[in-house]
């Protein structure tokens, strides 16, 4: 009977040993963000990539809804294709 006792009290004890061990290493590894950040630097003067940025949103007709300057906002609508210029890259 002595012998059970001490089986259950080992099993207990590692099995509180493997949950403090898996809990303490769970912030070791890195998370992704669970957000995707919608800005870039960009290592050139703020009137050429604010003049490049709207050239290609305009040769790809995304239609621009929003353009403020003074913050660096661009903000473009949803573009739907009904026919998707990439089918014909895996068909």
């Amino acid at each position: 009977m002595k012998k059970s006792h001490f089986s259950k009290l080992l099993l207990l004890a590692l099995l509180v040993i493997t949950t403090v061990f898996c809990v303490s290493c769970a912030s070791l590894f890195s998370q992704a963000p669970l957000y995707k950040t919608n800005s870039r630097d960009y290592n050139a003067p703020f009137d050429d990539v604010w003049t490049a940025a709207i050239d290609v949103m305009s040769d790809a007709n995304f239609p621009i809804l929003t353009l403020e300057k003074e913050s660096g906002l661009l903000v473009t609508d949803w573009v739907i294709y009904d026919e998707s210029p990439w089918l014909d890259l895996v068909s």
